[in-house]
């Protein structure tokens, strides 16, 4: 019976992930990778001229 209750919450916890992906696909957004500027805020690199992170400027869409 455990089995059944674990692989239900595998199985919830797998949709709502594939949700949160399709979702963003088709938003246009991506998750943020862990960089300072990835919050929305401008960053030392967006003052000077570069827009984002230099993590994030492998995947973040340039407006």
């Amino acid at each position: 019976m455990a089995t059944y209750v674990i692989g239900l919450i595998l199985l919830v916890l797998l949709f709502l992930a594939g949700r949160h992906v399709v979702n963003n696909l088709r938003t246009g957004k991506h998750d943020c990778c862990g960089c300072d500027s990835c919050g929305g805020t401008a960053s030392r690199g967006e003052e000077a001229g570069q827009s984002g992170c230099s993590c994030c400027s492998g995947h973040k869409q340039q407006v």
